[in-house]
């Protein structure tokens, strides 16, 4: 109490991903609210929003995080609230979610915890895509060195943990140093990995198509984050719809599409990915067509 007014309790989120699924805008949209402020990604520090100028500007960050490992979940929200009094404060794409969403009673604070998703093909040759960029030779030498060692051990590390995956592989001639080769099988793992967890823990799953297109669906995520708190008024809800849409190619005649054009030994690879603990199913009972998968 402060004068006679009650203290206000703030509300804190995540929004879970394994990437690629529309993570920054979906950021940028919810730092328009004057009483949201949200971070996003494991290589983004603190943001300081500075809505004087433009709602997705960020400020010089203070505290250089490295990755999700480098601060407890709990202490990354203190820095946060160090820096902004917003009374509903997250972070999209940063951190786990499944962990605290299944061990609330670990961490100090109650999160909201969500996962976004998105048609696991059109996600997976986008991640790849994204990952080819790890080797353009613009990148700075360390920082490429640094990016291709990190995703050639996470390669190394999930086949030798699921040798099932070798036999496709082997036979495809499968070279751990070609670029486009290592970063495909990269992209099917990592959402393997993710989605495998997250769409099974129970937490609310939102899909990337609907987020960015249907107002409806991204007034319920923000209604879910804020815990209902803070109604969006219609300047928020323009300031939304204002921003510039993407995504647009993202449909499912485009994964298909995208499906049949890969080698065997890619359609393959990520079939049998998509059987690990029901993954395909879990993505066919969210909507997606998985039929041609096979």
């Amino acid at each position: 109490m402060t004068d006679g007014a009650a203290a206000v309790d703030k509300t804190y989120f995540l929004l879970e991903s394994c990437g690629r699924t529309a993570t920054n805008w979906i950021s940028e949209a919810l730092n328009r609210h004057p009483e949201v402020l949200t971070t996003h990604g494991i290589d983004t520090t603190p943001v300081k929003v500075d809505r004087t100028l433009n709602p997705d500007f960020k400020g010089t960050p203070g505290v250089a995080l490295r990755s999700e490992s480098d601060l407890p979940l709990d202490e990354y929200f203190d820095l946060l609230e160090e820096q902004r009094p917003e009374p509903v404060i997250g972070s999209i794409h940063g951190y786990n979610g499944a962990i605290p969403y299944l061990r609330p009673e670990n961490y100090r604070r109650r999160y909201r915890i969500a996962t976004i998703t998105r048609h696991p093909v059109i996600r997976a040759m986008s991640i790849h895509n994204q990952n080819m960029k790890s080797f353009d030779p613009r990148v700075n030498p360390d920082v490429r060195k640094l990016l291709i060692e990190r995703n050639r051990g996470f390669v190394k590390a999930n086949l030798a943990a699921h040798p099932e995956y070798s036999g496709i592989l082997n036979a495809a001639g499968f070279d751990l140093e070609n670029p486009h080769d290592m970063t495909f099988v990269l992209s099917v793992l990592v959402i393997r990995n993710r989605d495998s967890v997250n769409l099974h823990t129970g937490m609310p799953v939102y899909l990337m198509e609907r987020l960015t297109n249907e107002i409806d669906n991204f007034y319920h995520l923000f209604n879910f984050i804020t815990d209902g708190r803070i109604p969006p008024d219609q300047t928020f809800i323009e300031s939304v719809l204002n921003q510039p849409k993407r995504f647009t190619s993202a449909t499912e005649r485009a994964g298909f599409l995208q499906y049949k054009s890969w080698s065997d030994w890619q359609r393959r690879f990520f079939a049998l990915a998509m059987q690990y603990k029901g993954l395909g199913e879990a993505y066919d009972k969210l909507g997606y067509d998985m039929s041609y998968v096979k």
